[in-house]
């Protein structure tokens, strides 16, 4: 059999398939029910992406660290993630947009340009306080 879904993503509309399906047909011994195609696909990317997020959180961690020398810096900085994150989310919501694999692309483009947004800020904020440490050092021997 074949489906095309619209007006809603594809992920729910297999669970309510399956739990149809299930509740409603008993099929004879040796025969099962398989979904393929775009849910398939989705299913696979999902996986993956439950085990490369993580790893790419450690690693960007780590780089983060080599670059500050401090895990508090390196967690500010990650921190600053979930913040973005929830924006999009927000606005898939405003929008009523479905979560797809094109929408999790983007997260992963949004994650990477919120850490970017934070690097960036970290180092002015480490060099404000160094600059006013000097500033306030000066003055301190003046006096």
């Amino acid at each position: 059999m074949l489906l095309n879904v619209r007006g809603r993503d594809v992920g729910s509309f297999v669970d309510e398939a399956k739990n149809a399906i299930a509740s409603q047909a008993q099929l004879p011994a040796g025969y099962y029910v398989e979904w393929s195609g775009e849910y398939e696909n989705q299913q696979r990317a999902r996986s993956r992406l439950l085990i490369v997020v993580p790893i790419v959180l450690v690693i960007i961690f780590a780089l983060l660290y080599i670059t500050y020398h401090s895990a508090l810096e390196a967690a500010h900085v990650l921190l600053a993630v979930p913040f973005a994150l929830t924006g999009g989310v927000y606005l898939l919501w405003l929008l009523n947009y479905n979560f797809s694999v094109a929408v999790w692309v983007g997260f992963i483009a949004l994650f990477g340009t919120a850490v970017q947004t934070a690097v960036v800020m970290v180092i002015y904020l480490n060099e404000a306080v160094e600059r006013k440490r000097h500033k306030l050092g000066d003055l301190d021997r003046h006096r």
